[in-house]
């Protein structure tokens, strides 16, 4: 028997299936084509957008210190992101600002100082303040125009008052040891439109606040606060907490993780308008070394994104005594930095070691781990240098191994929280 065939299909049906089949090719190429052309567009957009804005920063050169004698085991620190972040008043009046030619800076002062760390991996990230009241031993620093400042003793903000970002970036360098790779600054005047930009930043006051000298205004609890208000909130000193610059500082770490979590938020970031003005306004109020980018500052945005607290510390240089009187000055008021404690937090923050408490000062120090398992106590030599193990004797290098568990005191906040305790 033989097999029975269909007959060729020919007529309308066969050619109308066969136009079928070229109308859905059509479209599926039709589709492709302009899907590739929304992301090629899409992408060149990001690029120029990215462009754009990358240039409005100002930028200044001769900043970084890679060839500082002072950091430690530079090679150790290779992979490591650690930013200056300054908040300065640098161009707050008609003419303050840089000079062009040299980036000298002209009656500006440093009134916030952080030191952001972030692990080689990126999953870490340290930050730790300097109150500007510090008595600190400043280095021979070259600032950007090239003048040579010979090393004194005095207050930390006066690194920036005499020689500028570098000479503040070579103390930061002489007292902790760790190689600053970016320096990003922002004067308060553009600090006060980055915050209204993004509609205002959600804080806490634990008792209603009226600042006479400053105007700022806070009923007690959770409320948001904008432009000059913010401003005020941040620099303030006698009309919050107790009044030191050691309650401000903590403060304004605070209203910086709030800072991070609203810029991050969907609400931001998917918001054209409101991402376009707050970048307007960040970008116009930036000052960064020549080599830092804006790629540079949102990996360290990405980092602190969530404030985990298990992932992001915020410290404050420790300090020996907060109403220093230095020799030869009647009046006290000067902060005095532990050297044994923050010994052990540089670092700490060099090796990306666990955290752990340190109790005591100068040769008594001792570290408690935040565990139920108490490790044999950390001694500190007669120089200040701490000692591994216990055994009283530092090690090679003078500085402690990870064995030793040694390291820095417990944060400042819970930065993943709102709490009222300023």
């Amino acid at each position: 028997m033989t097999d029975v065939q269909s007959p060729p299909q020919t007529g309308n049906g066969g050619r109308h299936r066969r136009g079928k089949r070229r109308l859905w090719l059509r479209l599926l190429l039709w589709t492709s084509g302009a899907l590739v052309f929304v992301l090629v567009a899409a992408a060149l957009m990001g690029f120029f957008t990215y462009r754009h804005y990358d240039a409005r920063i100002h930028r200044i050169p001769h900043v970084l210190k890679p060839s500082d004698p002072h950091i430690v085991e530079p090679t150790r620190q290779l992979n490591a992101d650690n930013f200056l972040l300054i908040g300065s008043d640098t161009r707050e009046g008609k003419d303050a600002g840089y000079e062009s030619s040299t980036g000298q800076v002209v009656g500006a002062r440093s009134d916030t100082t952080i030191l952001a760390h972030l692990s080689p991996d990126g999953g870490k990230a340290t930050l730790v303040s300097f109150p500007r009241d510090s008595w600190v031993h400043v280095p021979a620093c070259a600032e950007a125009g090239g003048k040579i400042h010979p090393p004194y003793t005095g207050m930390f903000n006066s690194a920036y008052a005499l020689g500028g970002p570098a000479c503040t970036v070579a103390l930061v360098q002489a007292l902790t040891g760790i190689e600053v790779t970016h320096y990003a600054e922002v004067d308060f005047v553009g600090f006060r439109n980055m915050v209204s930009a993004l509609d205002g930043v959600p804080v806490c006051s634990p008792t209603a606040v009226y600042d006479s000298e400053s105007g700022l205004r806070l009923h007690k609890g959770e409320q948001v606060i904008t432009g000059a208000q913010a401003l005020a909130y941040v620099r303030a000193r006698y009309g919050l907490g107790n009044g030191s610059d050691l309650g401000r500082i903590k403060r304004q770490q605070q209203f910086l993780a709030s800072i991070v979590r609203v810029a991050t938020s969907s609400k931001t970031l998917f918001d054209p308008g409101k991402l376009k003005k707050f970048l307007d306004a960040a970008t116009a109020s930036l000052t960064l070394d020549s080599g830092t980018h804006l790629k540079d500052l949102y990996s360290l945005a990405k980092t602190l994104e969530h404030l985990d607290p298990a992932h992001t510390n915020f410290y404050t240089a420790p300090i020996a005594n907060p109403d220093y009187t230095p020799p030869g000055y009647v009046d006290g008021g000067r902060v005095l930095l532990d050297t044994a404690k923050g010994k052990l937090l540089w670092t700490q923050i060099i090796d990306d070691s666990a955290s752990v408490t340190v109790v005591g000062s100068g040769s008594s120090a001792r570290t408690v781990t935040p565990t139920a398992t108490t490790p044999p106590a950390a001694t500190s030599s007669p120089t200040g240098a701490p000692a591994p193990n216990g055994s009283g004797k530092p090690s090679a290098s003078g500085r402690p191994t990870r064995s030793a568990l040694v390291a820095a005191p417990t944060p400042n906040f819970n930065a993943a929280t709102h709490n009222c305790t300023l």
